[in-house]
């Protein structure tokens, strides 16, 4: 968490909704930064280590699930979109614009 912070300085997550049911609660959250230092150690896929700050912000959602059992968390499992991320942050290009397929011709 400390190298998170160290590379988003800015670094926000902020739960948009909950769901529990039994010793499992889930949220969704939308977790929102500002690449200004480069990683020192691998988070989210590790590409921050490789790149320099590019000063760009981002804003992503990602999805927890947490066990909790005597008041612990025991299990954790999360979908985050870190393309995305890194697409906002300028570390990735971003995704082609979609071209339909043009129709079949017609063989008569």
């Amino acid at each position: 968490i400390g190298d998170i912070i160290h590379t988003f300085p800015d670094v926000n997550l902020t739960s948009v909704s909950f769901f529990a049911e039994g010793d499992w609660v889930i949220s969704r959250d939308i977790f929102k930064g500002t690449f200004k230092n480069k990683a020192t150690v691998p988070h989210h896929g590790g590409l921050v280590m490789t790149h320099e700050p590019t000063n760009k912000s981002f804003s992503v959602q990602h999805t927890h699930m947490f066990k909790i059992e005597n008041n612990l968390i025991t299990e954790h499992f999360a979908n985050r979109d870190d393309v995305e991320m890194y697409q906002q942050l300028g570390v990735l290009p971003p995704a082609p614009a979609f071209q339909p397929p043009a129709p079949p011709s017609e063989n008569k």
